[in-house]
């Protein structure tokens, strides 16, 4: 009886395996296209459609961005200064250009960066990272600040860190330095200043 209970699972799986091998091939997906799926935390089947799946397995490579610093940045003192990243390391959906990233959907998005400030002197100085949200104008609506960092040599290692954003398409994201070093002082060249993120939600 055991046996016979196994040959019957063999014989409908692969009944299921020649149905689907007789449907045809769909060669234009749309975006309310569906796929059957087992969702394990609700235990029952359920569908994914085609611009879900394509958001979950192709974010990155849709949304994605990673820019770095070509040239140094004037810091003026004791205010958020846009930092200029000239270098785009990638940037498949042409999203990124004048220092700033442009959002193309409305979702949550996850961003990493880091920011390098030369200083002459580390004696309670700040120097500090994030990220300044604009309308598509270049208006600011938010900032949003990476961790600070009180230096302890003349060059710090750059404040950075991640943080997800809820953003509105067509917002704009730019890298923000900070330091109070009693004068303006240059944001470091060479890749030491960089942004990136993606949309993951």
């Amino acid at each position: 009886e055991h046996d016979t209970e196994y040959d019957a699972i063999a014989v409908a799986i692969a009944t299921k395996l020649d149905s689907i091998e007789t449907l045809s091939a769909e060669t234009s997906l749309a975006t309310g296209d569906s796929i059957p799926l087992y969702d394990t935390s609700a235990t029952t089947n359920k569908r994914i459609t085609v611009s879900n799946a394509r958001l979950a397995l192709s974010s990155w490579t849709e949304t994605g961005f990673y820019a770095s610093s070509s040239a140094t940045t004037s810091c003026a003192d004791n205010t958020y200064t846009r930092i200029a990243l000239g270098t785009e390391v990638y940037d498949p959906g042409n999203l990124f250009s004048s220092s700033y990233y442009a959002t193309p959907t409305t979702g949550l998005y996850l961003f990493f960066g880091c920011v390098q400030i030369a200083i002459s002197s580390a004696i309670g100085t700040t120097v500090a990272g994030g990220l300044q949200i604009t309308d598509s104008g270049g208006v600011t609506l938010s900032s949003v600040n990476f961790d600070t960092a009180i230096t302890t040599v003349a060059s710090n290692p750059g404040p950075g860190g991640l943080m997800v954003v809820s953003l509105t398409a067509g917002q704009r994201v730019y890298l923000t330095g900070f330091q109070n070093n009693g004068g303006a002082r240059n944001a470091a060249a060479g890749g030491a200043c960089y942004l990136g993120g993606w949309r993951i939600s």
